[in-house]
């Protein structure tokens, strides 16, 4: 008799915005493939979006309706999770009781921690919590009272540095588009950044902002953007396919992130970024990262070496001053952000996915 290969339920609430929480349940999903069943409750048009977007082949995962599940009662709920050896489900802060042997809960970020209160507490007790970094187990620690198994998401580093390409004077920045009071990306911030400092620092450079557009604020916000890089060279590139940004990422010098600046980061650390996904793939290109010294953000750069962690405007012009005025630190940090995004890699991440599973 063979061995009986292991079931695995992978569930989101949020396949449809196509984020870095949607691509971190992707990897799991596309790593575990190979050695489980794996029954993603998603709509079947998020095969395609992870190879479009994402760059992921799931041709071995099984796609199931997630309408019914939503739709269950209690109990055949119940029966149905029963049936999976293992289960990862991504909270928006609502929780579910598990019924398979191993229940994963992954927390991306303070606003999907779930509410205090009896009922909570009971649900969360057979969960077992994972998270993306050292800033988001601490506020899961500090609220719940519970440990945290930190899985950092993983960034592809072959596909990044494979047949790279002449480095030109581009400044990127990639990230939804949208608007909301509990959390930005904040591209508002780099646009008029740039432009207040283009005619003395900046001529001869390129601002590149990109991002997915999956809801109504982000045309708002577009809208708005659009309006100001009249006359300067800033572009603004909308649903890029995978392979585009790709080259983007290869092309560019400078990689500029200001997720929750603006918020004190210890009385809004909602507004933080939870982890910069697109920041490690900068480095994994070679670009150097400027990043908000916030949130999960200091878990990917070490400060001075592989990019920069600046707390404030000032910081943030000095740092990239000091790159535009010597070729030499650029190309030396630049090596250094490559080689950090190693830690991040596919097969380190598998190594901890197996650990913790």
């Amino acid at each position: 008799m063979g061995k009986t290969v292991k079931k695995i339920l992978i569930y989101s609430p949020y396949w449809s915005k196509a984020g870095g929480g949607e691509r971190y349940l992707l990897q799991i999903a596309f790593i575990l493939q190979k050695n489980y069943r794996i029954y993603l409750l998603a709509d079947k048009i998020i095969k395609k979006k992870a190879r479009h977007i994402f760059g992921l082949n799931l041709d071995q995962v099984e796609f199931l309706e997630p309408g019914f599940f939503r739709n269950q009662n209690f109990f055949s709920r119940y029966l149905f999770l029963r049936q999976f050896d293992i289960c990862f489900y991504t909270t928006d802060g609502s929780l579910f009781f598990p019924a398979s042997p191993k229940n994963y809960l992954v927390i991306q970020s303070p606003l999907h921690i779930p509410p205090p209160g009896f009922t909570s507490k009971l649900k969360i007790k057979n969960w077992k919590i994972v998270c993306y970094s050292g800033f988001m187990r601490k506020i899961i620690s500090d609220r719940l009272g519970k440990d945290s198994f930190i899985l950092p998401p993983a960034v592809d580093t072959d596909l990044f540095m494979r047949d790279k390409v002449k480095k030109e004077k581009i400044i990127l920045t990639v990230g939804r588009f949208f608007s909301s009071p509990l959390h930005e990306k904040r591209q508002d911030f780099l646009l008029d950044f740039f432009i207040k400092n283009y005619q003395k620092y900046f001529r001869n450079w390129q601002l590149i902002i990109c991002g997915n557009l999956t809801e109504q604020s982000g045309n708002e916000f577009l809208i708005k953007l659009k309006k100001k890089i009249k006359g300067y060279p800033v572009k603004l590139m909308v649903n890029l396919p995978f392979t585009d940004l790709k080259h983007l990422y290869k092309k560019s010098s400078l990689y500029w992130h200001a997720a929750g600046y603006g918020s004190d980061p210890q009385k809004l650390p909602e507004k933080m970024e939870h982890f910069g996904i697109t920041t490690l793939e900068a480095m994994a290109a070679s670009a150097v990262p400027l990043v908000f010294a916030a949130g999960g953000q200091t878990d990917i750069v070490v400060n001075g070496k592989s990019g920069f962690l600046w707390p404030d405007e000032a910081h943030f012009l000095k740092y990239n001053r000091q790159l535009l005025d010597s070729p030499t630190l650029l190309k030396k940090m630049a090596q250094q952000a490559g080689q950090r995004s190693f830690y991040f890699s596919l097969s380190n991440f598998e190594k901890r996915l197996h650990e913790i599973i």
